[in-house]
């Protein structure tokens, strides 16, 4: 969140941390209290505790479901009246049999962790880039994605690939959705990378001048005089066309951006 200091210095907060009120009096007459929240965590360590909510009361039990050097997605925030603060974290996974069928998921991890135990981002990717040992420019790219876009993104399924054009230096990201669920074991997902966003340096910084995806994975070739980038998707199972059929766009590269050049289908 966009927050601006008694000084007028303009900066953000990660939202958990925020709690609106007219003045600090009124703060303090708040009893326990939780607000849903989105986000991820990351632990370093196993946790010998997590706490558990029981009677509107958060409990301390023995850990058998949080592990070291994991992500978490976040559920909730919880605040106690005297000002310390848990976040639900969850780790699940999910199967579907076939299309029709309902999608079962298992819960794996669903508990409460202190907020001084943990490292938070709103974001999965700018969480993923602090923590994982990522090139300089990676990070770049994660960390000003994470700004831009209003949905998760895997880092751990992306590719990156660069060329230059007169003076220009040029990004080609191909990546992933991250969901909230690990894995889900027979779902009809959109295949890896199937998000293609081509960026421009500019300065410390970035410009998108290219977005567009696909249920399969892009193409992406620079090796040759215009780089080229091939968005292919196929129809859903539940519809009247074959869901082996694929739609392909040829984008290429004409100067400033990518243009379509080329549309088929093939069996």
């Amino acid at each position: 969140m966009k927050v601006k200091s008694k000084s007028q210095s303009i900066g953000y907060v990660f939202s958990p941390y925020i709690v609106i009120g007219d003045t600090e009096e009124i703060l303090a007459t708040l009893s326990d209290f939780e607000t849903k929240e989105s986000g991820w965590v990351y632990v370093k360590n196993k946790p010998s505790f997590v706490h558990q909510l029981y009677n509107k009361k958060l409990i301390k039990i023995n850990n058998e479901q949080v592990e070291e050097d994991q992500f978490y997605f976040v559920k909730s925030r919880y605040v106690t009246k005297e000002g310390k603060v848990f976040f639900r974290v969850l780790k699940q996974k999910s199967r579907q049999e076939d299309w029709y069928s309902e999608i079962e998921t298992t819960v794996l991890t669903d508990c409460y962790l202190p907020a001084e135990s943990l490292v938070l981002s709103n974001q999965y990717a700018s969480l993923y880039a602090k923590i994982r040992l990522l090139e300089p420019t990676e990070k770049k790219i994660f960390d000003f994605l994470s700004k831009e876009i209003s949905y998760d993104i895997d880092p751990n399924q992306t590719s990156i690939k660069s060329f230059q054009s007169k003076k220009d230096r040029y990004f080609i990201v191909a990546t992933t959705a991250r969901d909230e669920n690990d894995e889900c074991i027979g779902c009809f997902l959109s295949e890896l990378e199937n998000i293609v966003y081509v960026l421009k340096e500019k300065g410390n910084t970035f410009e998108i001048i290219f977005y567009e995806s696909g249920s399969r994975s892009a193409i992406i070739d620079t090796y040759g005089i215009s780089p080229k980038i091939i968005i292919r998707t196929s129809p859903l199972p539940e519809g009247d066309e074959s869901p082996s059929k694929i739609y392909s766009k040829e984008y290429e590269f004409k100067g400033t951006t990518f243009v379509l050049t080329k549309s088929e289908t093939t069996e």
